[in-house]
């Protein structure tokens, strides 16, 4: 079976989800697959506050290597300072106990090769006047079971 970025990502989520202590299989959920829930959806789950979306994204560069993703965080909530904890959480648990990105990590389909963190930044209020907070990273990663 072929890499899949959907099941990776799925994977990478419920990893990040343990680590950082955030809910992504009850509601309400803090940690989301691509977009969020705002309201109630016909599976009864709706977003908390603050909550973050991990969503693949075309990152900086014209050619990027078949399986090293490029992952978005955005976190948004009504608290600035909640906001930015949850962020600093998810950014958190890419790192090691040494400090350093993770590397070597293994998930049940997949194992990460390496991860390249870039900066938290602020982007300011939405519409609705909650804060959003982000960041990016790259994953490298392989196919390791089917």
């Amino acid at each position: 079976m072929p890499f899949s970025y959907d099941t990776f990502l799925d994977e990478l989520i419920a990893r990040t989800a343990a680590a950082a202590s955030l809910e992504y299989a009850a509601t309400p959920r803090a940690i989301w697959k691509s977009e969020a829930v705002e309201g109630s959806n016909a599976l009864g789950q709706f977003a908390a506050d603050p909550y973050s979306v991990l969503r693949l994204y075309a990152g900086g560069r014209e050619f990027l290597p078949v399986y090293k993703p490029a992952i978005q965080v955005m976190t948004v909530g009504t608290s600035p300072a909640a906001a930015w904890a949850q962020c600093q959480a998810i950014f958190d648990s890419l790192i090691d106990a040494g400090g350093l990105p993770l590397r070597m990590v293994s998930l049940t389909h997949y194992r990460i090769l390496g991860v390249f963190l870039r900066p938290l930044i602020s982007l300011g209020k939405d519409e609705r006047g909650r804060s959003r907070v982000a960041f990016n990273f790259d994953c490298d990663a392989v196919k390791t079971t089917n």
